[in-house]
């Protein structure tokens, strides 16, 4: 994407996606609008796709909790929930969601212990909205011995 004196290759990369439907310029700067979906689809939103532990003693155990909301119109079906090793889904409140209505997940890490090193752990949160279908929400934290 280019404009009078300059190149933008993350605007390229968004417009090569399909993801944006219109974008201009404003004072040197690209704004691009999301595409709207249709009035009845669900809408999927998690505050961020990362949740920080912060430091975190190596033997504790973890229990997180974290909210899926739905800004669509229509109904958001949560269904599986992909979680990595030593990581359990303990309890998902509400597995159909309206308009406006959220989800709390509780999740269990476990085995810290036996690790020297954290390694991120990674859920995929499986759902009906046709722009996040798989949602990754990766769970980071500092090991303090």
């Amino acid at each position: 994407f280019y404009t009078d004196d300059s190149y933008h290759p993350i605007m390229e990369l968004n417009v090569s996606a399909n993801i944006f439907s219109k974008e201009y310029m404003d004072n040197g700067y690209v704004y691009v609008e999301p595409k709207k979906q249709a009035p009845t689809t669900p809408n999927l939103w998690l505050s961020s796709t990362t949740l920080s532990l912060g430091k975190v003693f190596s033997d504790n155990d973890f229990i997180i909790s974290f909210v899926l909301y739905n800004r669509g119109e229509g109904a958001l079906n949560i269904g599986e929930i992909n979680v990595d090793k030593n990581c359990e889904i303990l309890s998902i409140d509400k597995k159909s969601l309206n308009k406006d209505e959220y989800a709390t997940v509780k999740v269990r890490i476990f085995d810290i212990a036996k690790q020297n090193v954290w390694h991120d752990r990674l859920l995929i949160i499986h759902t009906n909205d046709p722009l996040n279908g798989e949602l990754e929400l990766i769970i980071t934290a500092d090991i303090v011995k």
